[in-house]
């Protein structure tokens, strides 16, 4: 889950992107039965915040935790997929799946996208990745949790639609956009039904 500044676009009424993605994830969890799930959230840096559990209480305690810029002020794509490959390379699981949620362009961390996903591949793990937010100028608030301080104002951007296609293809994943909190909780579900 990226947690860089932009989630708190609030282009996904009434929060933001953060907070509707993390509502859509708890969701996610509260429906799978004894499939081990892990964390790794990223922004400038990545974290694992839970490896690969069926502890699915601590797994969301962990989740509502999270914080935007916890990590820093980046977006280290790359960093994600390969902290969550190293926690998914042990796995016995027939099946290895990641899901990759960003609303941002990889512009931080030492290991490129391309580079994680192709190392993902090769131990067997499939990548969906969702871009998630509108392309369209949107409010932004967030507070830098080193500092205290708030940040207002507007913010226009979007992810790196073309290098989340990528990494989904390259895996035998699928790439999603999620313009709207409607069509998150729809990606999710057509992942779970997969």
């Amino acid at each position: 889950l990226d947690e860089s500044p932009s989630m708190a676009a609030r282009d996904f009424a009434p929060v933001n992107r953060f907070e509707t993605a993390r509502d859509t994830i708890r969701r996610f969890v509260e429906r799978r039965e004894n499939d081990p799930i892990g964390l790794v959230s990223f922004s400038k840096d990545s974290a694992l915040r839970v490896p690969p559990t069926t502890d699915y209480d601590k797994l969301i305690e962990s989740l509502n935790g999270l914080q935007i810029m916890d990590l820093g002020d980046g977006t280290a794509i790359g960093m994600g997929i390969a902290l969550g490959a190293l926690h998914l390379r042990s796995s016995s699981a027939s099946d290895k799946v990641m899901i990759l949620l960003t609303d941002g362009k990889n512009n931080a961390g030492d290991v490129l996208p391309a580079t994680a996903a192709r190392v993902a591949t090769e131990l067997g793990i499939r990548i969906y990745t969702i871009g998630i937010g509108s392309e369209s100028q949107t409010k932004i608030e967030f507070e830098n949790p080193e500092t205290g301080q708030v940040y207002r104002g507007t913010f226009e951007g979007g992810f790196d639609e073309q290098l989340l296609q990528n990494i989904a293809e390259l895996s035998g994943g699928a790439y999603f956009y999620a313009g709207t909190s409607g069509t998150l909780e729809s990606v999710f579900e057509a992942i779970d039904s997969i």
